[in-house]
C-alpha cells in the first residue's frame, strides 16, 4: 500500500500536525482537529486516533 518512505512522510506529517494542535490548545484553546473535522465527531475522533497511531509508530521505528 505504502512505500516505507511514503509512511515515514505520513508520520512526520501527522506527528507536526498533533504538535501544533497541542501547543494552540495549550496557548489559546483553539483546537485545529475539531475545526478541522468541521466539529464531527466520528472524523474528529479518526483524526485524533491516526495522530495517536502516528506516535506510536514513531516510537516503535525510534527504539525498535
Amino acid at each position: 500500500m505504502f512505500s516505507e518512505k511514503q509512511l515515514v512522510f505520513l508520520v512526520q506529517i501527522l506527528l507536526i500536525a498533533g504538535a501544533l494542535n497541542w501547543g494552540l490548545n495549550a496557548y489559546n484553546g483553539m483546537d485545529l482537529v475539531k475545526m478541522a473535522s468541521m466539529e464531527n465527531p466520528m472524523v474528529e475522533m479518526g483524526l485524533k486516533y491516526a495522530v495517536a497511531l502516528a506516535g506510536l509508530y514513531a516510537a516503535y521505528k525510534l527504539y525498535a
